[in-house]
């Protein structure tokens, strides 16, 4: 009985870590650069140092206008009119805040975290580790479009996480019908309230 014990612990903790922990933390770098209007937006992380900023330039001059700091993101993209920067990520180790807004000018910052179990996304596709990522929009086409209000960041819209199973063209084997319910065109959108 003794002998078997132990082994009965170990092949439980191994079942567990499968189940839900992730294999290491995120540790990655990564460079954005996104253009609008008179915007030019760059982003850079190095998850090893925990270092991210946001840099805003004016587009025709080349002249840095902001440099701040920021979450590590995983998308970067400006306004048509170049007043404001959006960045999204889904990296969720040690990076509390999955969406990034400011404006041009810095007298804008949003930042907020994005989880599966935020209420907002109640219905809505989205996957999560236990400590390095949370996939709740669609990065590869995110199609974001900010919401304003009386001049100001109210709400964001995105696509929402898409099925791995639709990447183009649709696969032989799957069923018309099925395809149609997994991969909607046009895709479903994400609406999200900016919390205050």
């Amino acid at each position: 009985m003794k002998a078997t014990f132990p082994f009965l612990l170990v092949l439980t903790a191994a079942s567990a870590s499968r189940a839900g922990a992730d294999a290491m933390a995120y540790a990655g770098v990564k460079d954005l650069r996104a253009t609008g209007g008179n915007t030019v937006a760059e982003h850079h992380h190095d998850w090893k140092q925990h270092t991210a900023y946001v840099r805003i330039l004016d587009a025709a001059s080349g002249k840095k206008l902001l440099e701040r700091p920021s979450p590590a993101l995983t998308t970067l993209w400006v306004s048509p009119d170049g007043r404001y920067v959006v960045g999204l990520s889904v990296i969720k180790s040690a990076n509390p805040s999955q969406l990034f807004i400011l404006s041009r000018d810095g007298g804008y910052v949003h930042e907020e975290g994005v989880l599966c179990s935020d209420p907002r996304l109640r219905g809505l596709p989205c996957m999560e580790s236990v400590s390095v990522a949370v996939l709740w929009y669609d990065e590869e086409r995110p199609e974001i479009e900010l919401i304003l209000q009386a001049d100001r960041p109210t709400a964001l819209s995105v696509n929402e996480l898409r099925n791995r199973e639709c990447a183009d063209p649709k696969s032989d084997g799957m069923d018309p019908a099925e395809w149609k319910r997994l991969c909607p065109e046009p895709r479903r959108r994400i609406r999200l309230a900016l919390t205050h």
